[in-house]
C-alpha cells in the first residue's frame, strides 16, 4: 500500500462529522498525520533553508545575474506541502459530498456529463464540466445539487468560473427564461444575454437587481410569472441567486458555492422556498402555453 492509499483508507475510516471541505481537511491531517505534518514542514524549512544557502553563494559569484531564478529556487520547497495538502484536499472533498448525499438520502457521484443540462449556462465559455452531484427527489421531483465549471478566454485572460447549481425537473415544459441577479459579475467573452431574446423591464426596483431575459413575443408569459409578490421575495431573499428555465428545468444558481453544511443548509432552505412561490407559476404558465 502507498501513501496515497494509506491517506485514502484513513479517510474512509474518518468518522468525525465534516463541517466544510477546508476545515474538515486540516482537521484531518493534525489528527491523523500529525507527524508527517510536522516533518513535512521540518522537510521544507531545510530546503529553503539550503536553497537560501545556494542563492547566498550564487548571487557572491554572479552580482549582476537576474534575481528571480534563485527566488523561485528558494520557494520551491514550498510545493511539498501545498502538494500534500491538495491531495488530502480532493479526497476530503469527496467524503463531504458523500455525508452531505447520505444525510439528505441521495446519491453522490463524482461528476456527470454536460450533455444531462441544457440551456444558456451550459454554453457558456469551453471545457465545460459538472462535479460533486448529489440526485435524489424532492418533493415527488427529480433534483441534483451540483458544481459547474467553466473557462473563459485563453492563454494570460483564461479564467476559471465555478457555480453551485440546482436543478429541478418539474415535470412540465417551462416557459423560458433568465433571470439574473446583479451580484453575479459579468463574464469575459460570453455575455449573460441568451441569443434570440430581449431585456425585460419590470415594475419598481426589480431590474435594480436583477436582469430578465425571455425570448422576443414572451414578455407577457414572464410578467405573468413575476408578480409584485414574487419580485419582493426575489430582491429579498435571492439577492446572490440567478434562475434559468430551459426546457422541463429549473436551474438556480449562485457563484457562492456552498462548501460547509452550513451554507448548503442555508441554499437548501432558500430553494425550498422557492419551490413553493416560483416553481408553480412557471409550470401553470408553461403547460398553458
Amino acid at each position: 500500500m502507498d501513501a496515497s492509499e494509506g491517506v485514502s483508507a484513513d479517510l474512509r475510516d474518518f468518522n468525525d462529522s465534516i463541517d466544510s471541505v477546508a476545515g474538515g481537511t486540516s482537521e484531518f491531517i493534525w489528527k491523523r498525520h500529525a507527524g508527517l505534518a510536522r516533518a513535512t514542514i521540518a522537510v521544507t524549512v531545510l530546503l529553503m533553508g539550503a536553497m537560501g544557502y545556494l542563492d547566498i553563494l550564487f548571487f557572491s559569484k554572479n552580482p549582476g545575474a537576474d534575481p528571480r531564478f534563485p527566488i523561485v529556487l528558494f520557494l520551491l520547497p514550498l510545493l511539498i506541502p501545498l502538494l500534500l495538502y491538495k491531495i488530502v484536499a480532493a479526497r476530503m472533498q469527496k467524503l463531504f459530498y458523500s455525508q452531505l448525499a447520505l444525510a439528505l438520502g441521495y446519491a453522490y457521484a463524482p461528476s456527470a456529463p454536460i450533455a444531462t443540462a441544457s440551456g444558456h449556462l451550459f454554453s457558456i465559455g469551453h471545457d465545460q464540466r459538472i462535479s460533486d452531484v448529489l440526485s435524489g427527489t424532492y418533493r415527488d421531483h427529480a433534483a441534483r445539487f451540483y458544481t459547474l465549471q467553466f473557462i473563459t478566454g485563453s492563454g494570460k485572460s483564461q479564467e476559471t468560473h465555478e457555480y453551485f447549481v440546482c436543478e429541478i425537473d418539474a415535470g412540465a415544459v417551462l416557459p423560458e427564461i433568465l433571470i439574473k441577479c446583479h451580484t453575479m459579475r459579468s463574464i469575459p467573452f460570453a455575455p449573460w444575454q441568451p441569443p434570440k431574446t430581449v431585456p425585460l423591464t419590470l415594475e419598481g426596483d426589480f431590474n435594480k437587481s436583477f436582469d430578465v431575459y425571455v425570448p422576443d413575443g414572451n414578455q407577457i408569459e414572464a410578467l405573468e410569472v413575476l408578480q409584485p409578490d414574487l419580485m419582493a421575495s426575489l430582491m429579498d431573499g435571492y439577492a446572490s441567486y440567478s434562475f434559468e428555465c430551459s426546457g422541463d428545468k429549473l436551474y438556480v444558481f449562485t457563484q457562492n458555492e456552498p462548501r460547509t453544511k452550513e451554507s448548503f443548509q442555508a441554499a437548501a432552505a432558500l430553494v425550498d422556498q422557492l419551490f413553493d412561490k416560483l416553481l408553480p407559476r412557471l409550470a401553470e404558465i408553461g403547460t398553458r402555453a
